[in-house]
């Protein structure tokens, strides 16, 4: 990133954010000829994480300004129906969106030194 401190307004944390940053989660595949995959992910903002989440993504506290809240496996439905009351908001108690995913923290150390 161009930007690796990141931007907060106002001196408010919630409001940390750092622009032009794209990540990938990678993994090897098991078997005999492994190879490297890897996904596209989201990074939930500070604001939603201390709201949200109190802080916490996943098992992990989160908000460092070298600490990133990674969404991976994500995965969505937009045409989930049921019959079971409950699963879906009132408003639409027959069928809904419906996602899954699961918050990772990684801390991203810190920055080499410049030259």
């Amino acid at each position: 990133s161009r930007f690796p401190e990141g931007f907060i307004d106002g001196g408010q944390l919630e409001t940390l954010r750092f622009p032009g940053e794209r990540w990938h989660k990678c993994c090897f595949t098991k078997g005999s000829n492994p190879r490297l995959t890897c996904q596209k992910v989201d990074v939930e903002n500070h604001r939603q994480l201390l709201r949200k989440h109190g802080g916490y993504c996943g098992m992990h506290y989160c908000v460092g300004s070298r600490d990133r809240c990674l969404v991976v496996n994500r995965q969505e439905n937009p045409h989930f129906r049921t019959a079971r009351g409950g699963l879906c908001p009132r408003s639409c108690p027959g069928h809904c969106k419906r996602e899954a995913h699961r918050l990772e923290c990684i801390h991203v150390g810190d920055e080499p030194q410049s030259g």
